[in-house]
């Protein structure tokens, strides 16, 4: 009964860890992308994208607001400004890519939030959006993932204080075995 309470009170702390690194990794900011534009080399591109505080409030007036973009293949690091641009939350940032190759990028706003890698060519618009391994979860999937993990760490902590000071059946039943052979 005792392992029993012990992994069932390391699997809440387990859960609770696991909880908190999920959260925190988000920030205190989501960025969402209005659409994945197409990119060529030497061409102004616009993107734009929204801003939410916890993932639901618009957020606007952010300062600096910004695009970072590194080629994987040369080195070369480019940085836009993405001022507010339209309704309230909503940033945009107009830039032009000097060179093909293969792209990281991140937006900057309370914290870097990664975009898909892109693939650029000096001949055709490329849009290859590579997925990456530290993509973010999708909303719907983050916030009832998160309830059950909640609701799963608080089980693990009600079961673990009900079963707090209670002796195992092993014992109570040699107790009464012991107490019948005495009599």
């Amino acid at each position: 009964m005792r392992t029993l309470k012990r992994l069932i009170i390391s699997a809440t702390l387990l859960v609770v860890a696991a909880l908190s690194v999920s959260v925190s990794a988000g920030g205190w900011a989501v960025a969402t992308l209005d659409t994945m534009p197409t990119f060529v080399t030497g061409q102004e591109t616009t993107v734009g994208f929204t801003l939410r505080q916890h993932g639901n409030t618009l957020l606007g007036g952010v300062r600096p607001s910004q695009i970072t973009f590194h080629n994987t293949e040369s080195g070369q690091r480019l940085t836009f400004p993405a001022p507010d641009d339209g309704p309230h939350g909503h940033y945009a940032a107009r830039f032009t890519l000097p060179q093909a190759g293969i792209w990281e990028w991140s937006i900057s706003n309370f914290g870097e939030h990664p975009m898909p890698s892109l693939t650029v060519t000096g001949a055709t618009p490329a849009a290859s959006a590579a997925s990456t391994a530290g993509s973010a979860i999708p909303r719907p999937l983050a916030y009832p993932g998160m309830v059950i993990l909640t609701a799963l760490a608080v089980l693990g902590f009600a079961l673990g204080y009900r079963w707090r000071g209670q002796p195992s059946a092993s014992l109570h039943s040699r107790g009464l075995s012991e107490q019948r052979g005495a009599a």
